[in-house]
């Protein structure tokens, strides 16, 4: 029963998620609005992210080419992200443990960013066709696992972690005039972490326990998402990189009564403390439950407005990675967050 509630819980997650992160569980894109909560499900990891409202605080900016016009309803907004860590997956249950296998995530969050957007007439000339958005973070990781070290030959529970800065650029190109029949918004961004303390987790192998399989010897090394450990002698003193552009195409509407289909190439390096750069590069399909603006119009400062609407996002892709001269074969993931109102 219990495991049955837990499936639940974390698979409703899973089936509608609006962060895009590549098969190395890094962010390749994201869209915010700075006005509501999400849960992050990202393999081994759940995190929520909080809005504090007594430090936020919103205004409307003019756009510059007709200062009579506002251009959007920005917002600058911290948030807090608590979270938890699996040594594995959270679908795969059998490994979701408190005690010997969830670590945790607690940080700190800003966002600048918008809720609405002016859309003018067509006989007016000038529409907000770029507005730009930005965050940055600072949270502190703790995992959990159980790890075999060569070297002493002993199992003991690992609790290695990371101090991690992340933050993000985007600007919105939107084509929504009246007059276009094909609206759609087309997202430049990058997207850069830095791991001011990591630790070897690139280094380390999934291992089962002999005791467990019908094999001799201690181990056995496992690419499966069931395992009973992480195998090798862990470095905790150690920094990491990565920095990524990607191009997301988002249209109005959907075909065919499905979700919105919406393609994000990418391509982005991860650098590492004495090892090669690796280098990434995929596509993803998000599969969103609604359009990045909302259908109703607001008229209001002599303007027509739209609510920028960030919707659950699902995310499915495949990417290749290439390091030292070797390239990967094909890696294939789901991610994506879910809203919250």
């Amino acid at each position: 029963m219990r495991k049955l509630v837990l499936t639940f819980a974390f698979l409703i997650p899973s089936l509608a998620m609006c962060q895009v992160v590549n098969s190395n569980k890094t962010t390749v894109a994201q869209f915010y609005d700075g006005q509501v909560k999400t849960i992050e499900l990202n393999g081994g990891k759940v995190e929520g992210q909080f809005k504090l409202g007594f430090i936020s605080w919103s205004r409307r900016y003019d756009y510059v080419e007709q200062p009579e016009i506002k251009s959007a309803e920005k917002h600058n907004t911290f948030f807090i992200n608590l979270g938890i860590t699996n040594s594995s997956s959270f679908l795969n249950l059998n490994d979701f443990d408190f005690k010997e296998k969830n670590g945790f995530v607690v940080g700190a969050t800003y966002q600048h960013s918008f809720s609405e957007i002016y859309l003018a007439a067509d006989t007016i000339k000038y529409n907000p066709h770029r507005l730009k958005s930005w965050t940055v973070g600072l949270s502190y990781q703790q995992d959990k696992f159980k790890n075999f070290d060569p070297v002493s030959n002993n199992i003991n529970t690992a609790t290695p972690d990371k101090l991690i800065l992340k933050g993000g650029f985007s600007l919105y190109h939107f084509r929504y005039r009246d007059e276009v029949g094909f609206k759609y918004s087309w997202i430049p961004s990058i997207n850069g972490q830095v791991n001011i303390v990591d630790y070897n987790s690139t280094k380390l192998q999934n291992y089962l326990l002999n005791s467990n399989t019908a094999t001799d010897g201690n181990v056995t090394f496992t690419s499966s998402t069931s395992f009973d450990g992480k195998y090798g002698t862990i470095d905790n003193n150690i920094s990491s990189a990565n920095l990524s552009l990607s191009s997301p195409f988002v249209p109005e509407t959907s075909f065919w009564k499905l979700p919105i289909l919406s393609p994000i190439p990418y391509a982005g390096v991860s650098v590492f403390e004495e090892d090669k750069p690796r280098w990434n590069a995929g596509i993803a399909l998000g599969l969103l439950s609604g359009s990045l603006l909302g259908s109703d119009r607001t008229t209001k400062d002599g303007g027509v407005y739209r609510k920028f609407n960030v919707p659950s996002f699902l995310t499915i892709g495949v990417d290749w990675n290439y390091q030292d001269g070797i390239g990967s074969k094909p890696n294939y993931f789901i991610t994506g967050s879910i809203k919250l109102n």
